[in-house]
């Protein structure tokens, strides 16, 4: 991402409660899609400077939303305290009935990188993949009423561990890796204990994937379908893949070929068939990027193609990234940057989608 030299921010939350009019830089004009709401993000308080997708804004990038319930939503980011940045999670409190922002809270986590997280649906408990020590590990991360946070190993660096997905029932967990007994990757189902203890139950299925079709996986609400990605060699297109886990039906198939990478996905926690496929072209100083965050239904195969991004003036696309769920299904938040032109992302700010059909 392309960082400000000088790593100054304010705290600032803008919303929109339409952004389907038309927002003015110094030298174009944008409109965005009316369904898009901007939450979040560490900027100037310049009112100029608010407006979304023109490069404007400055600071550390916001990562892997969690919709906890309808006024609650977790996110991976950093804050400056006495000149020293603070890596760490914000629980942010928002008004749902306009999107508004209120407040948030912060509990340091200090790590070399996040890969993923999935929230424990119902509880303040979240399964993280994360690089600590320049060792990766999938731990269980508990939020304390102290502003502190509980952290426990779940699956080690031995694993290679990839992402991770949640069951419905919070009970059962999937994760990519490679077994260091017998060599074999894949996607592993464990049950997590009350107790914080882990069984490892089987292999799920056999396969080798990149690093980047590791980083992304969605179980279904019925439990019965792993939906993730794989690009082909050149990272030009992306297959998305259903996995059947549930025993009834173990195939593996294609339920949609695009143009681009692979990013992520998600799964509606209202509706077993639906699901956010997230894919794109990242741009570089030759092409603008084009990302997509798509609506697909698992029953009937029809898409819909959600508009994430400006609709005038190409060079300017948002580009996103992470899409999580609400509880209800209705709406997604999800991160997105601005495309400078030149091949660089500026910082990624927390948006919110709402009216998902």
């Amino acid at each position: 991402m392309k960082n400000a030299v000088v790593y100054f921010f304010a705290l600032i939350a803008c919303m929109f409660s339409s952004c389907d009019n038309n927002v003015t830089s110094p030298d174009r004009t944008i409109t965005l899609n009316s369904k898009l709401h901007q939450l979040f993000y560490w900027g100037y308080s310049d009112v100029a400077t608010r407006a979304p997708n023109i490069g404007a804004s400055e600071g550390p990038d916001v990562l892997y939303p969690c919709w906890i319930n309808q006024n609650q939503i977790f996110f991976y980011s950093a804050e400056l305290t006495n000149a020293v940045t603070h890596k760490g999670f914000f629980l942010l409190n928002m008004d749902s009935q306009n999107f508004s922002f209120k407040d948030y809270s912060f509990y340091p986590f200090e790590n070399d990188g996040i890969f993923d997280i999935k929230n424990i649906t119902g509880s303040s408990k979240f399964l993280v993949s994360a690089r600590q020590n320049n060792l990766q590990k999938i731990l269980l991360i508990e939020l304390n009423g102290n502003g502190t946070v509980s952290s426990r190993e779940l699956i080690s660096d031995e694993w290679k561990p990839g992402s991770v997905a949640i069951f419905s029932s919070g009970e059962e967990f999937i994760f990519y890796g490679t077994n260091p007994q017998d060599n074999l990757s894949g996607f592993y189902k464990a049950v997590l204990r009350s107790t914080g203890a882990v069984s490892y139950i089987d292999l799920l299925y056999n396969i080798t994937l990149k690093p980047n079709e590791a980083a992304s996986f969605a179980v279904t609400k019925d439990n019965r379908y792993l939906i993730f990605g794989q690009d082909n060699n050149s990272r030009t297109r992306v297959r998305f893949m259903q996995l059947g886990i549930d025993g009834t039906d173990t195939t593996l198939k294609v339920i949609a070929d695009r143009g681009g990478s692979f990013n992520s996905v998600a799964a509606d926690p209202a509706n077993p068939s639906k699901v956010l496929l997230n894919y794109g072209f990242p741009g570089d100083a030759a092409n603008v990027p084009q990302c997509h965050i798509e609506l697909f239904d698992l029953y009937s195969s029809r898409s819909e193609d959600l508009d994430v991004r400006t609709t005038k003036f190409t060079a300017r696309f948002i580009v996103n990234k992470n899409p999580c769920f609400s509880p209800s299904g209705r709406h997604f938040a999800f991160t997105a940057g601005a495309f400078d032109g030149e091949g660089g992302i500026y910082p990624l700010e927390l948006w919110i989608y709402s009216n998902v059909q």
